[in-house]
């Protein structure tokens, strides 16, 4: 083995070694022998190169050798990294072909390189490398291309159209078509059509006292004639005066509607008629 003169350091953490490496004079590199670290001008004999990698990227810095003749803690056999303090930035790294300088490149032409390529740029999300003004960001306009390579065409200016397979002018909010222009099919209303299968069913229909909510109002059989139902606020059963709502004859709608619009305060569940009176200021039981 190489015999070095002069005292020899052991160096005991990475960090105590950047400290050496720093302090070399010049011309000087670190040799390992195996147990310990000396700074010493370059010896003539077949020690082995080894680069720090600061990074972990597996490409070492070019400024800061050492020479060794075992395996180095942080350091490896390269020196082709050119920016040791980023890891994303060695030799293996992808560039994407820009043909039409839109700072956006193609996934299909790419080459790696630690340093930029002329022609080339670190996004490869473009979707059309021929024309700069598609390109991720831009406008989706009416122009029938996918402006923004997001996967769909002219979201910006376009709107939802709905498919109305019953043609009575309604669609169905849950079969939606993203369009400039209005798809055959499918229409641009609202309110939405709540059964696209029967064209006698629709916001505009008729309710009539047949069982079903013929006008998408959520309520079935509530017509312009039949018994008047009272909505009761405050879900103590009893109805207040202000809303109400007629339904066919033989109905019970859902709560929250009541038969009665007896209730003279339908903001509090505690107040309605048979409730208790307390000394409270309130009417409690509605009495008057």
């Amino acid at each position: 083995m190489y015999m070095f003169s002069g005292t020899w350091k052991r160096i005991k953490s990475i960090q105590s070694l950047s400290e050496l490496i720093r302090g070399n004079a010049p011309g000087d590199v670190l040799v390992w022998d195996g147990e310990q670290w000396v700074a010493r001008p370059q010896p003539n004999n077949n020690f082995t190169y080894f680069y720090r990698d600061a990074d972990g990227d597996g490409f070492g810095n070019q400024f800061q050798p050492v020479l060794g003749i075992a395996a180095l803690p942080g350091f490896v056999n390269n020196n082709t990294d050119c920016d040791d303090s980023d890891s994303a930035t060695n030799p293996q790294k992808t560039w994407y072909r820009d043909v039409d300088g839109d700072g956006y490149g193609s996934a299909d032409t790419t080459t790696t390189s630690c340093t930029k390529p002329q022609g080339y740029v670190q996004a490869g999300s473009d979707c059309n490398d021929s024309d700069p003004a598609i390109r991720p960001g831009s406008y989706d306009g009416c122009d029938g291309k996918d402006n923004d390579c997001d996967g769909q065409v002219d979201q910006n200016d376009a709107f939802y159209w709905y498919r109305d397979a019953d043609g009575d002018g309604f669609g169905d909010i849950d079969d939606k078509k993203l369009a400039c222009i209005q798809p055959v099919g499918y229409v641009s209303n609202w309110p939405y059509d709540c059964d696209d299968t029967n064209p006698n069913i629709h916001p505009n229909a008729t309710e009539a006292c047949n069982g079903i909510d013929d006008n998408c109002d959520t309520y079935v059989d509530n017509t312009n004639e039949g018994v008047t139902f009272y909505y009761d606020n405050d879900g103590d059963g009893y109805g207040g005066t202000t809303n109400s709502m007629k339904f066919c004859a033989g109905i019970t709608p859902p709560a929250p509607w009541s038969a009665n619009d007896d209730d003279c305060y339908d903001y509090d569940a505690n107040i309605h008629p048979g409730a208790v009176e307390v000394c409270n200021g309130q009417d409690d039981d509605c009495d008057g």
